[in-house]
């Protein structure tokens, strides 16, 4: 006979509170009994999961469902103050941004910095947890009540490892982000691509909610793509996701890069060509001469 594997029984429960918070999200007014349903999972396994996400107040209890049998039973959502994250994006332009959710995917409390990032991996995580410091200390919520930072940067990133691969907008490749960056803030690090985020966050919260499949699609130095395939995040073979081009414009001057964004803003949505850009600067550079 082969051997029996032992199931870890803690990770079997965090997994099934992740499906059951995830229903009461997605299906919210639910009670305990289509939980139960729409979860496969048993009715005591349900019943008693649920009671502890009350206790934590990650989920609350308002209204009943309408019904002429016996007890009203009481209809659960997510809690939206019950707990918070904190999101980072580092923008194009040095611009690093911190903003505070709730767990409806509401933002909060925003902040932005404008910083040098370019070829500076030696400070870099110092630079960016100094910031979040000094939003973590002009915000009004509890500290305990924060659940972690999730971190969005542009290039390719692992989100296994935690690391920037290659960044060639701010000139980083195979910087490790995560680990110094939660050891500095005492508090768990997520770091994925920017357009991968915002890939994500349409799924949970914006216009892909309705949708199985889908892109994203984003404009800016390169031409970023983020891809939802069966409700979940494309990531490849090599778990980076997908990325259309990377155009080097962000070279030029200034007033040439923004006419070039200009320019290409009406056709966007059907040209995502590196050559249709890079002929488009080029045609630009030529009229300013």
């Amino acid at each position: 006979m082969g051997k029996v594997v032992s199931v870890d029984r803690n990770l079997m429960r965090s997994m099934n509170q992740s499906t059951l918070l995830n229903l009461i999200r997605t299906h919210a007014p639910v009670s305990r009994t289509q939980l139960v349903q729409l979860s496969g999972l048993s009715t005591g396994t349900v019943v008693s999961i649920a009671t502890d996400l009350l206790k934590q107040e990650l989920i609350m209890e308002q209204g009943v469902a309408n019904s002429n049998l016996g007890r009203k039973a009481g209809l659960l959502r997510v809690h939206p103050n019950g707990a918070y994250v904190l999101g980072l994006s580092l923008v194009e332009n040095d611009e690093i941004v911190v903003v505070l959710l709730n767990l409806l995917g509401e933002i909060v409390q925003d902040s932005c910095w404008q910083v040098q990032l370019h070829d500076s991996t030696v400070n870099v995580v110092q630079v960016i947890a100094e910031k979040v410091k000094t939003f973590l200390e002009d915000c009004q919520v509890p500290r305990e009540k924060i659940l972690g930072l999730g971190c969005g940067f542009p290039g390719n990133v692992n989100s296994q490892t935690g690391s920037s691969v290659d960044n060639w907008i701010h000139n980083w490749h195979d910087l490790s982000i995560t680990d110094p960056l939660s050891q500095a803030l005492r508090m768990p690090v997520y770091l994925d691509n920017v357009v991968n985020c915002l890939g994500s966050y349409e799924k949970l919260y914006g216009h892909g909610r309705p949708y199985r499949d889908f892109l994203v699609i984003t404009l800016g130095r390169g031409v970023g793509m983020a891809m939802i395939l069966n409700d979940d995040l494309y990531r490849g073979s090599r778990g980076w996701g997908v990325n259309l081009a990377i155009s080097p414009v962000f070279r030029m001057a200034d007033a040439v890069n923004a006419a070039i964004r200009a320019a290409l803003r009406p056709m966007w949505l059907t040209t995502a060509s590196l050559l249709a850009i890079m002929n488009c600067a080029r045609s630009i550079q030529t009229t300013r001469g």
